[in-house]
């Protein structure tokens, strides 16, 4: 069996399960990308296309790992880990903007927005707490650590250095020692390091995005999703840091132990504080919507059938109920349409650097891993 196949089948389950997650955590009044009324937010075609959409999750998910199956049996090693999220991020995707489209049609059809009274209390800007330099100051000294160490110790380093390994923490593929060999890891520790503390910086200061039905309320419960996400993220980043860091001294031969040890820790220090971000978006939804089912405001719940006011129908700054393309808009973070989180106006200059950091990553990786042979 391809030892490739069981990682790659993780992904495309991990994929599916995402995007079901993500159709969870939105408030009634943005569904699959599109704003909705408070009004609208129990038409009885938004029952139907969510239902539509899990449905076509799980058979996209299936066919992509069937995919995924039968390209492990013929593909040279490595290919399956390509095959796998390409395929099934085309399924989820396509799943996606088929029921967005949907939605989006039967709204203008329908013309929902016809005679709501629009509120303007909608983008207050966030003042920037110093949280995310509580978490950053590790992360940077945990990626300052590993390089130090790897500068002392390149002398006494093997003559070939592994570059990957196998779930059972087999070593597969090696490269003879260089500079690049030794401290490629580094620099994407360090390009990681600074991209996600970039993001923790800006959505610190990203601007709030207030029910005009209930604004005090719905400013208090973004607070509380900012802090608590900043805290997932900061927790996300020292703990990758300190994964690079394991890795980086175990490809050395800095530290060795059981074939699975290292591989096991590695993946602990990967997967958990991920989870933890996950189950706080998943707890609180999409800016914290979740806690105003214990508030007082109905309509910021959307269960009043005519709220004073609604938020404005912005989609048409929406590609796809994904992609934020605002060039009035000075902000380059805002909050997503589909899933908890943030996303950039993708035409704000500034987007695209925080774009250019991870194609230097994958450079990085394919440079480094070019000399190596099985």
């Amino acid at each position: 069996m391809n030892p490739d196949l069981v990682p790659s089948l993780i992904i495309v389950v991990a994929v599916a399960g995402a995007g079901w997650l993500a159709s969870t955590m939105m408030p009634p009044t943005l569904q699959f990308g599109v704003r909705v009324p408070p009004d609208r937010a129990r038409e009885a075609i938004i029952g139907e296309l969510r239902r539509m959409f899990r449905v076509g999750l799980l058979l996209g998910a299936l066919l992509a790992a069937a995919i995924t199956f039968a390209v492990s049996l013929t593909a040279p090693r490595g290919a399956v880990v390509i095959v796998a999220p390409v395929f099934a991020l085309l399924f989820t995707g396509g799943v996606y903007y088929v029921v967005h489209s949907r939605l989006a049609r039967v709204k203008a059809a329908e013309a929902w927005y016809a005679g709501q009274r629009i509120g303007a209390a909608t983008a207050l800007p966030g003042s920037r707490s110093w949280r995310w330099a509580f978490w950053l100051g590790p992360a940077l000294a945990i990626t300052v650590a590993t390089a130090i160490i790897g500068a002392v110790d390149y002398s006494s380093m093997p003559a070939r250095l592994p570059v990957h390994f196998g779930l059972d923490g087999s070593i597969d593929r090696y490269v003879d020692k260089s500079l690049v060999a030794v401290f490629w890891l580094v620099v994407v520790q360090f390009l990681m390091t600074a991209l996600l503390g970039a993001i923790l910086w800006s959505i610190q200061g990203s601007r709030f995005e207030l029910d005009p039905a209930a604004p005090e309320e719905s400013f208090e419960h973004q607070q509380r999703f900012r802090g608590a996400m900043t805290g997932a993220l900061g927790f996300l980043i020292v703990a990758l840091d300190a994964a690079f860091l394991v890795t980086s001294l175990a490809t050395w031969d800095i530290i060795s132990g059981s074939r699975w040890v290292i591989p096991v820790a590695v993946l602990a220090l990967s997967v958990i504080p991920a989870v933890a971000l996950v189950l706080v978006a998943v707890k609180m939804g999409a800016q914290g919507w979740r806690m105003r089912r214990q508030g007082e405001s109905a309509a910021a719940a959307g269960t009043n059938p005519r709220p004073a006011l609604v938020q404005r129908d912005d989609d048409r700054f929406w590609k796809g109920g994904m992609l934020y393309w605002n060039r009035d808009d000075p902000a380059f973070f805002v909050s997503k349409r589909f899933g908890a989180g943030w996303t950039m106006n993708f035409a704000h200059p500034v987007a695209w650097l925080f774009l250019a950091v991870p194609v230097a990553i994958v450079v990085v990786s394919i440079v480094a891993a070019r000399g190596g042979v099985g």
